[in-house]
């Protein structure tokens, strides 16, 4: 069995014990059931929550599915990427419920419905974002939030800074499994890159596989963000745009470009976007993968980042990574002058976007 498969077990087996020790009875919202994949639309939605009479209050996603010759089939995911909340969102919207959530047993996104003739947005939508496994205490806390906006009571969001966090954090932990995986695949074949990271294992003597790739989903984050800051105050760098290309490897060799054109169109920043052997990373030939990256490269030209706080860019840079990470990352982490630019020089964030 798959772990997104158990997460979604273990979701329903925690979702029937709440309910029961509640008599199915939260904030006077009358409780039916949980139903495992409920049909929506062309899909299934793998858990809905039922309340009285006959409607279905909350949809969860615990898995992506895979379409073509394999059913049943299904991958990791992200569960903040607009990929994931889509398709969350679109079987919500078939079923006629008031709120949605997703999850992936590290982290739970619980979010309400948008207004009619206003699109989705993380910024306006999301109600909870919390960093957590599956326990009763998340369950009751999705019940009772999605009762609460059922009988219109008022309910404390997640704020943008938290939400803009537990993105980045998300994203990097997904992108590092990825990477993991294809680096060890390429320390097999690739004889210049297995020398290249035996050379830089030897003076970084905390470096594995794991960590490696964990550092390098890091550094693709830092040049996605700061690529899409930058753009807004460089007339002349074309604006990064999602890469519709066949395989990986061109994929990467069109991101790594667009990288480079910084450096030659600010005269700048060439300690962020020129990174060593974290720019020789190579992603699996996978179009789920590319297009879990592109996602993330729209998503960061839409957050209005003049919105979050200061000390939020800060963390950024100081909690993604361990200790030892930040120490092997060396003048790749946390560029100052970089973060300087960002909250306080003449192009700071607040200045520069919208």
């Amino acid at each position: 069995m798959s772990h997104e498969s158990k997460v979604e077990e273990e979701l329903y087996r925690v979702l029937k014990n709440v309910l029961q020790k509640k008599k199915y009875v939260i904030e006077g919202v009358k409780f039916v059931d949980v139903e495992p994949q409920k049909k929506a639309d062309s899909g299934r939605a793998d858990l809905a929550v039922i309340i009285h009479p006959a409607k279905i209050l909350l949809v969860i996603e615990c898995k992506k599915k895979v379409g073509g010759q394999v059913p049943g089939a299904f991958k990791k995911f992200d569960p903040m990427s607009s990929i994931v909340i889509d398709q969350a969102l679109n079987y919500a919207t078939h079923l006629g419920a008031d709120v949605f959530a997703t999850t992936n047993g590290n982290v739970v996104a619980l979010f309400d419905m948008p207004q009619k003739g206003q699109g989705f947005g993380i910024d306006t939508n999301s109600i909870l974002i919390k960093e957590t496994t599956i326990t009763e205490e998340i369950a009751l806390e999705l019940l009772t939030l999605a009762a609460r906006i059922h009988v219109g009571l008022k309910v404390t969001k997640t704020t943008l800074d938290w939400a803009f966090i537990v993105r980045l954090r998300s994203f990097v932990q997904y992108l590092a499994g990825e990477l993991e995986i294809s680096t060890k695949e390429r320390l097999k074949k690739d004889i210049s890159f297995k020398g290249k990271f035996e050379k830089f294992a030897e003076v970084q003597r905390s470096v594995t596989t794991k960590t490696y790739a964990h550092e390098a989903a890091y550094i693709l984050m830092n040049k996605i963000i700061f690529y899409r800051v930058l753009e807004r105050s460089y007339p002349n760098l074309p604006k990064l745009i999602p890469i519709n290309l066949g395989s990986s490897t061109e994929y990467v060799e069109s991101l790594q470009k667009s990288f480079e054109n910084v450096i030659h169109v600010t005269k700048d920043f060439e300690p962020v976007f020129s990174t060593g052997i974290y720019d020789e990373v190579s992603l699996p030939d996978d179009s789920d993968l590319l297009q879990e990256i592109n996602s993330f490269i729209e998503e960061m030209g839409r957050y209005r980042l003049e919105e979050i706080e200061a000390d939020v860019v800060g963390f950024v840079f100081e909690n993604l990574l361990k200790d030892d990470e930040r120490h092997t990352l060396g003048q790749f982490y946390t560029p100052l002058k970089l973060q300087n630019t960002l909250l306080d020089g003449p192009y700071a964030v607040r200045q520069i976007l919208y």
